[in-house]
């Protein structure tokens, strides 16, 4: 049994002939506009610099959060300590004052951290070759800072040794002055027997102060009795001792963290010379520019028509 259809009313019929006499009336209107866009926004795209973007990654350890270490890459010291360097980012291609280095780096840096728990440095630059150097640089002086922020347990214990660090240099400095000043002389043989007490005393000190971390930031050991042995000359010859091997232990130390940081933290791949360029993105801005147009070249003959009816109307009322 064959399917009875609605007829199509007549004024549809007419309002599509009506829609397609429209257009065929103000065709101009609809090819000239996209295509006067297309023709502008190909001039715009014969003068806008070609730009390439360069990418680096880095690599992070599970304890780390990509985030936090992302804003640690594109920190302000990270971008301050390259574009200090006026050597370095000349050879980029970035000129100028400090601070315009600055505002450079900071306009063409992109840092974002990744699904897959990484962080991706992008630069975006008109020479491929400064975009890929930019980008591996900030990926190193990156991966530095994200070693002294102590985003993981092991980086947090770096920066109580070094802070540790500092502080035995300074006691050694003062130990130094002291028995320079004081120029007390022992012989070889009894120097011996006071360095092996001090390295005793400092390993025990330094393994002792690892396993309270609460501590490693406190002031290093000067006032203990084994210190104070002896008489005047002992003590300074064996406050120096002390503190020349507790600085040796405690550079080991830092060296060995160092190392492992740098295994977790590593750059997992450098950026490369890339030949595509990033932009602009000649077919899309043009054909968006088409678009654009044509949409534009609808809504110019809507409002004409729109006008000249509602200018008829008006006439007729005031006829």
């Amino acid at each position: 049994m064959a399917a009875n259809y609605p007829p199509q009313s007549k004024e549809e019929e007419l309002d599509l002939a009506d829609l397609l006499i429209l257009c065929w009336r103000h065709r101009y209107w609809l090819v000239g506009f996209p295509l006067a866009a297309v023709a502008l926004a190909f001039m715009v795209v014969q003068i806008l610099p070609v730009r390439y973007t360069a990418s680096a990654t880095l690599l992070l350890p599970s304890q780390a959060a990509g985030a936090a270490a992302a804003n640690v890459v594109k920190s302000d010291d990270v971008v301050d300590k390259l574009a200090s360097n006026q050597a370095l980012m000349a050879s980029y291609g970035v000129r100028g004052a400090e601070d315009a280095r600055r505002a450079a780096l900071k306009g063409a840096l992109a840092v974002s951290a990744t699904r897959d728990g990484m962080v991706q440095v992008s630069v975006d630059s008109v020479d491929p070759k400064a975009a890929a150097g930019l980008a591996n640089a900030v990926a190193e002086a990156g991966r530095e800072q994200l070693l002294e922020a102590g985003v993981t347990p092991e980086g947090k214990l770096l920066r109580q040794l070094e802070i540790r660090r500092r502080l035995t240099v300074n006691k050694l400095s003062q130990a130094e002055s002291a028995l320079r000043v004081s120029a007390q002389d022992i012989p070889e043989d009894k120097r011996a027997v006071l360095r092996q007490e001090a390295a005793l005393l400092a390993l025990l000190e330094t393994r002792s102060s690892e396993k309270d971390e609460g501590n490693m930031s406190s002031a290093v050991l000067s006032n203990t009795a084994a210190l104070q042995g002896g008489g005047v000359k002992e003590q300074l010859w064996r406050r120096l001792f002390f503190y020349q091997e507790s600085l040796r232990l405690l550079d080991g130390d830092i060296a060995l963290i160092r190392a492992s940081l740098k295994t977790d933290f590593g750059v997992a791949s450098y950026a490369t010379v890339s030949s595509e360029k990033s932009s602009p993105k000649a077919a899309k801005i043009l054909a968006l520019s088409g678009i654009a147009g044509l949409f534009f070249a609808f809504l110019s003959v809507f409002l004409k028509v729109s006008w000249q009816r509602l200018r008829g109307e008006l006439r007729a009322k005031l006829a």
